[in-house]
């Protein structure tokens, strides 16, 4: 469900890379995206965030398919943001480019690398031809292990693989198979994700109708406590439900979004999410057009700056209630949890950072309750305000984590 733009077919077929590349506006795009980006530093007060020694962590490339946009572009774009961050060239962050098999090789790579990309995301999703057929991707596997092997020949600081499990006909067997195939490479850094049906995409509508063909739920959680294991074997950290990385090498920016951290989103189609200075949020989402975005951003943005917020595909306002549940719903996916420090005598969990003034004593009351009551069954574990679900109960965090709402 990710967003994507279709571009003009080539005499009734698909087209290539190559032609994708000519049909895109690269230069305009990098400038909208660095017009967009002053605008927003200054709707946000971006400047006092840096004032108060406050850094960037990471900036992500994200997809549809970011490799097909010319390096030498995307690095304009990275050059004009550490600029504004006031990031010197020696200090690192992470700066991540998601890559599609079909739309890189050793020199692309290389080409991003020399721009300062320092980590790629390669969506191989599976080694199998009949699933990546299935899958609905253009490549084949030994595509997407050739992009791999293009990266790390690249000398990228860090490569992750996506994978997809859990996929019609797939037995646990061939899950595991598949993920050691990739973890045996020298990578930092593996996503795995189950099958998920999202509502508004080819596989909602095929499954609405019936059409659908899917694997039973017994063998997607065989699969999951397989790969989870063949990944241990392999020595990677199980930092999140659906990723692993080695020692150190997990996910900066993903991270980001599963503890709740403010990010500025960019270019077509991005989600962003910000405080504000009376510790609420907002979260909005850019245009949807990418015609419109350019548009919107190459000629100029006319009025204040509350009137540019407004000119996006949509806005809403993040009540204390919705960070609490967002904050659970995602933190409670990582290794190490969310923080709650519960002083409910003072209604106090202000080291969240949010105006937790707005939340009833019920419902902390609630949240605490049902905390100590799976506590208490071995579901959740507690350290250092801290609280975590089990290891051993992930597989079942959706319905863990519905409790405490």
């Amino acid at each position: 469900d990710f967003l994507s733009i279709a571009v003009p077919r080539q005499s009734g077929r698909q087209p290539n890379a190559a032609e994708a590349r000519q049909w895109i506006p690269h230069a305009r795009y990098a400038d909208s995206v660095l017009r967009e980006f002053e605008q927003r530093s200054e709707e946000f007060g971006l400047s006092e965030r840096l004032a108060r020694g406050e850094k960037p962590r990471s900036i992500f490339f994200g997809g549809g398919t970011p490799s097909l946009w010319d390096p030498e572009e995307l690095g304009r774009v990275l050059h004009g943001i550490r600029q504004k961050v006031q990031l010197s060239p020696d200090e690192e962050l992470e700066i991540t480019v998601e890559c599609n098999p079909t739309s890189v090789d050793r020199a692309h790579f290389e080409a991003l690398r020399s721009v300062g990309v320092n980590r790629v995301s390669v969506g191989v999703q599976s080694t199998n031809d009949q699933q990546l057929k299935f899958l609905g991707r253009l490549h084949n596997s030994d595509g997407a292990l050739h992009a791999l092997e293009a990266a790390l020949e690249a000398n990228l600081p860090q490569v992750s693989g996506d994978l997809i499990y859990g996929v019609y006909r797939q037995s646990p067997e061939q899950a595991v198979q598949e993920v050691r195939q990739v973890a045996q490479l020298p990578l930092q850094h593996l996503s795995a994700y189950m099958l998920t049906i999202e509502p508004g995409t080819r596989f909602g509508l095929e499954q609405k109708q019936g059409r659908l063909p899917t694997l039973d739920d017994e063998m997607v959680a065989a699969s999951f406590l397989r790969v989870r294991d063949a990944l241990k074997d392999e020595g990677f950290e199980h930092y999140e439900i659906s990723n692993f990385s080695r020692e150190g090498s997990a996910s900066i920016h993903n991270l980001g979004y599963w503890l709740g951290r403010d990010y500025i989103g960019l270019g077509t189609g991005a989600y962003g999410t910000w405080s504000k200075r009376n510790a609420t949020k907002f979260r909005y989402r850019n245009l949807i057009s990418a015609e419109q975005y350019m548009t919107q951003w190459t000629e100029g943005v006319q009025g204040p700056p509350s009137k540019t917020l407004r000119a996006i595909h949509n806005y809403e306002e993040l009540d204390s209630e919705t960070i609490l549940n967002e904050r659970l719903i995602l933190g409670l996916r990582t290794q190490q949890g969310v923080l709650l420090p519960f002083d409910l005598e003072k209604n106090n969990l202000s080291q969240l950072g949010l105006a937790w003034h707005d939340l009833s004593a019920k419902r902390l009351t609630h949240l605490e309750g049902q905390l100590q009551k799976q506590l208490a069954q071995g579901k959740m574990l507690h350290k250092n305000q801290h609280w975590s679900i089990a290891p051993e109960h992930w597989l079942k965090s959706d319905a863990i984590i519905l409790e405490l709402l």
